[in-house]
């Protein structure tokens, strides 16, 4: 999910999308990130793409909590 982010940026930063488009698609990101139910805060591992509802077994992510933390921090 950070990772998302980041390369969404780079993608900016290196010309592949335009402001706009980049814009869009990181607000695209983090309306679908509000949907997601969370544990004390952190995303779980895997979610069903088709409504965001936690797929089995349901578990804390740490590495997409780890990466949120760096883009946060950044």
């Amino acid at each position: 999910m950070g990772l998302l982010q980041l390369a969404t940026i780079a993608a900016h930063d290196l010309g592949y999308v335009g402001l706009v488009d980049a814009a869009l698609r990181l607000r695209s990101t983090l309306e679908t990130l509000e949907r997601l139910e969370r544990h004390r805060g952190h995303f779980l591992n895997w979610y069903d793409t088709r409504d965001v509802t936690p797929l089995l077994p349901r578990y804390v992510s740490t590495v997409d909590s780890g990466n949120l933390a760096r883009v946060s921090w950044w």
